[in-house]
This record gives structure tokens, sequence and C-alpha cells, in this order.
């Protein structure tokens, strides 16, 4: 997920609740939520582990979530913790397109533009974090801007 309007903290709570709803729908519940050290994003990522009934038990940063990190997605995906099923992930417009591009199946290569709370669900089947490869995700749900239909299934349409 992409962090709330910054400069208009009402409204990005609305936004981000609006969003862990949907999401919410498909996870059910998740066991962390990891932000960037932005503190539009640990705002985001604090106000999504709010939503769930359940409130997940780890909240941290993580520096490949942040907007200037050179990074790959898929190396800071690698590294999470085994025991985690569902993780959240608050980050940046510039960030999340890397995360989805990195799960996405190969044949879906859209131009992504990620609005404030904008979000995409995917599921993967691998034993271990550090087992993912490129390409291992399918998609549950994607909302990349706020005026966009929401896609289901694993082959999103743009």
């Amino acid at each position: 997920m992409r962090h709330g309007d910054p400069d208009r903290p009402a409204l990005a709570t609305q936004q981000i609740q609006s969003s862990a709803l949907q999401i919410m729908q498909y996870v059910g519940r998740a066991d962390a939520v990891l932000h960037s050290h932005f503190t539009r994003t640990t705002f985001a990522a604090e106000a999504l582990r709010d939503c769930f009934k359940t409130p997940p038990s780890v909240l941290e940063t993580r520096d490949w979530l942040g907007p200037g990190q050179q990074s790959d997605a898929l190396s800071g995906l690698r590294a999470l913790n085994d025991e985690w099923n569902a993780v959240c992930l608050v980050t940046h417009s510039n960030v999340g397109p890397k995360i989805v591009r990195a799960l996405a199946p190969e044949n879906y290569n859209p131009c992504i533009l990620m609005s404030f709370a904008g979000f995409a669900v995917f599921d993967v089947n691998v034993p271990k974090w550090s087992d993912l490869k490129l390409g291992a995700g399918h998609f549950n749900l994607i909302c990349m801007d706020e005026t966009a239909a929401l896609f289901k299934g694993t082959s999103p349409e743009p």
C-alpha cells in the first residue's frame, strides 16, 4: 500500500481505512505491517494496523521500503520472517510498483501509478520467503488509482 495524502491527515486516514477494508476481505488478518522510516508511511502503517480486528503484533521499519532505496524489491521480500504468513507493506509511489512488478505474473507489465492508499494484494505460495521467485505472486486485488475500478483475479487488465 502507498501511504495516504501527507498534506491532509484526515483525508489520509479515510483513504487508508477505505483501502484497509478492501484488503481485509482478502487477508483477514496480518502478521506484520512494515513501512519505510518516513513519517507519512509510519502514520499510514499505524492507521492500517488499527483497522484490523486483531492488530498485527509486528509494526516495523524497513529501509528497503523507502523512496530513495536502490535495492530491488525481491531482495527485501526474500528477507521477510518465515513465521509471517500475511504481511502488509506501506511504502511510496516509486517503491510500490517495484514490489508489484517483482510479484506480478510475467505477462502483466502495466504502467503502474500508485495513488494515495493505492494497493495490491497477492497470494504467494512458497515454503519460505527466501524461495520467492520473480512473478511468483497471484493477484487477488489491485487498486492503484481511486478513480479506477478494482481488478480481481490473476490477470488484471489495465
